[in-house]
């Protein structure tokens, strides 16, 4: 359901954009690529957890004034990877958590001088494909803190922070069937974007 719900917001959102341009404002659309890496928080005491670099790739949009001040949205494939370990009588098992998820971030973005700009605003993720784990809810909410640079006319170098809103339950963690462990994933990306329309 909440899959169809993203649908749904995705194309209401480039309607909403195509319509904007077609009134006179300026549309670009471009690709991206890059990678994350997803930092998990909310541990219990004695968990700790080692980050890998995985992939993120997609396609964007921005409506507005050029980059002094527009609208941006993302549709993102991104892949999220992480061992958790814990202390268990004397042992430290280790679990490799590998997720993929499915983002659209919606942002504002302000630009600054020296071909700078600044963004904030909202990203909903829907996970699948995790490995190891039974992940008991989809979907996540950050925010979306970022810079990028533009150092030509159709480049885009991006650096963004997104903080997890909510957390994601993981049943199963502990081999001796503990509790659930509920955690968010805060998230680190390096992109490189270039606009072709």
């Amino acid at each position: 359901m909440r899959f169809y719900a993203l649908a749904v917001v995705t194309v209401v959102g480039v309607l909403t954009a195509t319509s904007v341009a077609q009134s006179g404002e300026l549309l670009s659309l471009g690709v991206k690529l890059g990678g994350n890496v997803a930092n998990p928080r909310g541990l219990t005491t004695g968990t700790t957890s080692t980050s890998d670099v995985t992939l993120l790739g997609g396609v964007f949009a921005q409506v507005g004034l050029g980059d002094l001040l527009s609208l941006g949205g993302e549709v993102l494939y991104e892949g999220r990877q992480f061992t958790l370990a814990q202390a268990l009588d004397g042992q430290t098992p280790n679990i490799d958590l590998h997720t993929q998820a499915l983002s659209v971030p919606i942002y504002v973005r302000l630009g600054l001088p020296l071909a700078l700009s600044v963004e904030l605003g909202l990203q909903y993720s829907y996970l699948w494909g995790q490995s190891n784990i039974d992940l008991s809810e989809t979907s996540q909410a950050l925010v979306v803190l970022g810079a990028s640079w533009r150092p030509i006319e159709a480049l885009r170098i991006g650096a963004r922070f997104l903080p997890a809103l909510n957390t994601i339950r993981v049943r199963g963690f502990t081999a001796d069937g503990a509790p659930s462990l509920d955690i968010g994933f805060n998230v680190v990306q390096l992109s490189v974007g270039y606009v072709v329309f």
